[in-house]
């Protein structure tokens, strides 16, 4: 589907140029007038009373929703305008985007995409051409942690883009339950059946230090994946009290650690500094730190400097701390 769509980009009636083999192509063109005839009329006028109410709900929050969008996924917005197809049907999850360049098509007859959900789905479905970053963050920490992702990035896609758009329109009054929720998306054996029930933050700014997280911690989502899989193990729901101690107190891309705490974290894991460096970053190539003999509080001041240089998670219990690589280590401290 997906193929044929973008086949069918700024085609003529004849489809001239068409990627498409001669049968496919016989078939398209025998069945457009009939679709024209008999059924495009209708389709069109619904396509159209879409299209005028998502303009009418989303120009409003347009402007406050990509501004928190890029900075949560780190990106600029696109460069250029993003095209939308609205159609009657679209594949079977009703909405689908392709990348390079971003391309959405929108099924106006589901009703899954309509009033506030529109607007949250037209942000979900950019966010496709937005979000590889965080989804190969999340890809690999998975992996490492010997876990198979699955569809986990899109999940966090989901919670974002509607978390987002569920805090601008309450600040307008409107009581709005991001599609995630209201759809269960993602219920099934591939995640856990109450995933789509847990709402663990209770402010923006919980939220927000979430996302920084997942942004700038791959290993973040290590620790996810243990604590859903405990939840899963003791049938229960992820553990709210639990990850707000855990990762509250950890978070030196929102709130940079100071020298002195950096010091402590080391005195109390009985790691030396060079041990806490993350080899394989960019910044540390550039540096040339595996050539320098530096001593530690040199190696500390440069940490402090780049946060990319610390490896992570780090967690801190009372007078011990750990680096919990791997996620399992977590129950050594917890």
């Amino acid at each position: 589907m997906t193929m044929i769509k973008l086949g069918l980009v700024d085609r003529d009636d004849k489809l001239t140029g068409a990627p498409y083999d001669d049968e496919l192509k016989t078939l398209l063109l025998s069945a457009a007038p009939i679709y024209r005839k008999y059924w495009w009329p209708t389709h069109d006028a619904g396509n159209r009373a879409w299209i005028e109410d998502a303009v009418r709900r989303t120009t409003k929050y347009a402007p406050a929703i990509v501004a928190r969008l890029t900075t949560l996924y780190g990106v600029p917005w696109f460069g250029r305008p993003v095209r939308v197809d609205v159609v009657r049907f679209g594949k079977s999850q009703g909405a689908y985007t392709s990348n390079n360049p971003t391309h959405i098509v929108v099924a106006s007859s589901d009703p899954g995409y309509a009033q506030w959900s529109s607007v949250e789905m037209l942000f979900h479905e950019s966010s496709h051409g937005l979000f590889r970053k965080t989804q190969l963050a999340i890809e690999d920490a998975a992996n490492r942690a010997g876990k198979m992702p699955r569809d986990l990035w899109h999940v966090v896609l989901f919670y974002i883009a509607g978390e987002v758009t569920r805090q601008e329109l309450a600040k307008d009054g409107v009581d709005y339950k991001p599609y995630l929720y209201a759809t269960r998306t993602f219920d099934g054996p591939q995640l856990l059946p109450e995933l789509a029930e847990v709402h663990p933050f209770q402010t923006a700014k919980d939220y927000d230090n979430w996302i920084a997280r997942i942004n700038a911690s791959g290993a973040y989502i290590d620790q996810w994946i243990v604590l859903l899989g405990q939840g899963a193990a003791e049938r229960r729901t992820q553990p709210r009290v639990t990850v707000a101690k855990v990762l509250e107190q950890i978070n030196y891309y929102t709130d940079p650690i100071p020298k002195t705490k950096l010091q402590e974290l080391l005195r109390k894991s009985g790691m030396k500094a060079r041990d806490l460096l993350r080899t394989k970053e960019d910044i540390y190539k550039k540096l040339k730190l595996g050539d320098r003999d530096l001593s530690e509080s040199e190696i500390i001041d440069l940490m402090v400097e780049h946060p990319d240089l610390i490896q992570r998670p780090i967690v801190e219990k009372g007078n011990r701390a750990i680096l919990a690589r791997p996620a399992e280590r977590l129950k050594e401290i917890l």
